[in-house]
């Protein structure tokens, strides 16, 4: 479901842990669409890639100011707030790719994502779509099968005072059992602060 706000009154409004409504806002109006479960798949994706910050670079967009983006589909999943385009420091837009394809999976979404040079596109859409648009495709949007989540390298976590397992693996989508096993971890309640987990990547237990 896609969800209407006011970017001067519901800007600082969290919508994941880590995602505010300002975030997605479109820099020519009020209005902010967002669909729901668009910021639940980005903080995924944060977890997915080490707990790193994602810096959403364009959210939502009036049809209006999409008609001024160059390049820009007429029929944009960002104007209906359904898609967002990330980057992150130090972070390839491939491996951005595969956390998406990873958390679309948790999320039971088929979703499209498309590869950037410079950035990854990520939407809701309700039929499965994945492209590249790369100086490798001359520029040209190629369609493609999509990215191997399971080459996304292990994830570690320091252990923070008051983390559960169970808060732990739903950070980063995966059961905190696996979570448990993967970490050679006999009893699951007891994890300390400071202690380092390996987090794997999906598909790798």
């Amino acid at each position: 479901m896609v969800r209407i706000y006011s970017k001067a009154r519901d800007g600082e409004v969290k919508l994941a842990p880590h995602f505010a409504v300002r975030e997605f806002a479109c820099p020519a109006t009020d209005e902010v669409l967002v669909d729901e479960w668009l910021p639940a798949a980005l903080e995924l994706m944060r977890g997915y890639i080490g707990d790193k910050p994602l810096r959403v670079t364009s959210g939502y967009r009036s049809p209006a100011y999409n008609a001024a983006v160059k390049g820009a589909a007429q029929n944009s999943q960002h104007i209906l707030g359904t898609a967002a385009d990330v980057t992150s420091a130090g972070v390839p837009p491939l491996t951005l790719c595969r956390a998406a394809e990873a958390a679309l999976e948790r999320l039971d979404i088929p979703g499209g994502i498309g590869l950037y040079d410079s950035f990854c596109h990520v939407d809701m859409r309700e039929r499965r779509a994945r492209w590249e648009t790369t100086a490798r495709t001359g520029g040209a949007e190629r369609a493609c099968s999509g990215w191997s989540a399971s080459a996304l390298p292990d994830t570690e976590y320091t252990v923070r005072p008051g983390d559960t397992l169970s808060a732990i693996g739903k950070r980063f989508g995966i059961a905190y059992m696996d979570l448990a096993r993967y970490n050679g971890i006999a009893d699951p309640n007891k994890i300390r602060a400071g202690q380092k987990l390996a987090v794997p990547a999906p598909k790798a237990v």
